[in-house]
């Protein structure tokens, strides 16, 4: 079928092949199946709800599959369902075993709560996970410094630069932070 770019019979065929083998098929293999269906659906027929069903059954046998995740993230971006594109990376966050990577993966939620959400608080605790691994990213550190002086939450932004002076190699540093928490 795929010769002859006859997509609706192959689909129909992969998904009769689910439904009978179904008890003898690997999971691996019905795990395959599903991945070729999200690829047909999704850059193929260009069917983004039925691309996002079949990488969800994909992720039912297999929750760290990095293609289902990585393909899941970009319909959702693509069909703006930010929520759901959020529900994904942070699966993806869990799984990821790479520092560098999680916290990509946190600073792109944090962005989405804040950006296209509106949902700054959420922002926050994204970017609170990404200094509970990384004590001095630069990045989460200011923008979660700006999310909490702009909503006036001076018990926290104190607290964040506590934190951070326990972090910072010299104590010049470290009387940067204080400053502004004797202003605060």
């Amino acid at each position: 079928y795929r010769n002859t770019q006859a997509w609706d019979e192959l689909v129909s065929t992969l998904h009769r092949m689910i439904e009978i083998g179904a008890a003898t098929l690997e999971d691996g293999e019905i795990k395959e199946i599903y991945a070729q269906l999200g690829e047909l659906y999704g850059d193929t027929l260009m069917r983004p709800m039925d691309a996002v069903d079949a990488w969800r059954k994909v992720l039912e046998v297999d929750p760290a599959d990095m293609r289902a995740l990585q393909a899941l993230e970009k319909l959702h971006r693509q069909e703006g369902q930010w929520e759901d594109c959020v529900r994904v990376l942070d699966q993806k966050a869990r799984v990821l075993t790479e520092p560098a990577e999680k916290i990509e993966a946190l600073l792109t939620i944090a962005n989405i709560w804040e950006d296209k959400i509106g949902e700054r608080d959420a922002s926050a605790t994204a970017y609170e996970t990404v200094l509970a691994i990384d004590p001095l990213h630069e990045q989460a550190f200011h923008s979660i410094e700006g999310l909490y002086r702009d909503g006036a939450q001076w018990e926290k932004l104190t607290e964040l630069y506590l934190t951070r002076t326990e972090h910072v190699p010299t104590d010049a540093d470290k009387v940067k932070l204080l400053l502004p928490v004797a202003k605060v």
